[in-house]
């Protein structure tokens, strides 16, 4: 994974330098990131580092975004006390962005289709007024990762969700039913990996694609807003250096409501 990361943070320029369009000045980029792992379980009420992919304890997540991270993170996008301010979510600064994901600790296990659904709830703007982009990179497939059935059980919600906000989703990752699932979203490219070739990708090229592909985009009207939390996120608890979620008890909601 530490490849990826470093191919994202060489690279973002690309992206950014490959959108246009008869306006060029018009492009406002904002960026922001979101990076998670499962590496604690929590048995008898006891952290301990996760090893058995098996384990039915309490699960320990860690996020990191740009600005904020675990329950912090959590926190700002599922319990505001009032609108989340513009601030904490996004940038306009291309390097703090690659700064912060510098600063990126990556352990243990993945869980794609949870991080789908949190980037996918954070604050862009109106849909009306500019591309919603969402790119997910991981070197392993969703049904190798951590909380796999409740997982794969929200797939098809995560999906409409997705379209519904009118977010284009860009995946790199390797081949998987779940990840082809995904795929078939409206808008949706695909870029599959060999996790045992990725020091041969050059990272520039993929991200040039990407942002030449997001400057063709059209924009459209208004879609939805507000968070939908899928996982139940907004029951998630601070574990002091992680957030203590239980997905391995959880069933996914089935029709969730726009919370505005």
């Amino acid at each position: 994974m530490d490849s990826l990361l470093a191919g994202v943070r060489d690279h973002i320029g690309d992206l950014i330098g490959a959108l246009h369009d008869d306006r060029p000045s018009a492009w406002d980029v904002r960026l922001d990131f979101l990076a998670y792992s499962t590496p604690y379980d929590y048995g008898g009420g006891k952290k301990t580092r996760r090893t058995d992919l098996k384990h039915n304890g309490r699960q320990g997540m860690l996020f990191q975004s740009i600005r904020k991270s675990n329950f912090q993170l959590l926190d700002a996008l599922y319990r505001p006390a009032k609108d989340v301010p513009e601030t904490a979510f996004f940038t306009q600064d291309v390097e703090a962005f690659k700064a912060a994901l510098q600063e990126v600790k990556y352990i243990g296990d993945e869980t794609p289709a949870v991080a789908l659904d949190m980037a996918a709830d954070f604050p862009f703007r109106d849909a009306a007024s500019c591309h919603r982009v969402v790119i997910l990179i991981t070197d392993e497939p969703l049904e190798r990762g951590s909380a796999v059935k409740i997982s794969q059980d929200a797939l098809e919600n995560l999906s409409r969700k997705i379209q519904d906000k009118r977010i284009a989703l860009y995946l790199i990752t390797p081949k998987s039913e779940a990840f082809e699932d995904l795929s078939q979203i409206e808008k949706c490219e695909w870029m599959f990996l060999d996790v045992c070739a990725l020091a041969t990708y050059d990272f520039g090229k993929i991200l040039q694609r990407i942002g030449s592909s997001i400057s063709a985009l059209k924009l459209g009207p208004s879609a939805a807003i507000g968070v939908q939390p899928l996982f139940h996120e907004e029951t998630w608890t601070d574990g002091g250096d992680c957030v203590c979620t239980d997905l391995t008890d959880l069933t996914a909601a089935v029709d969730p409501a726009v919370q505005n």
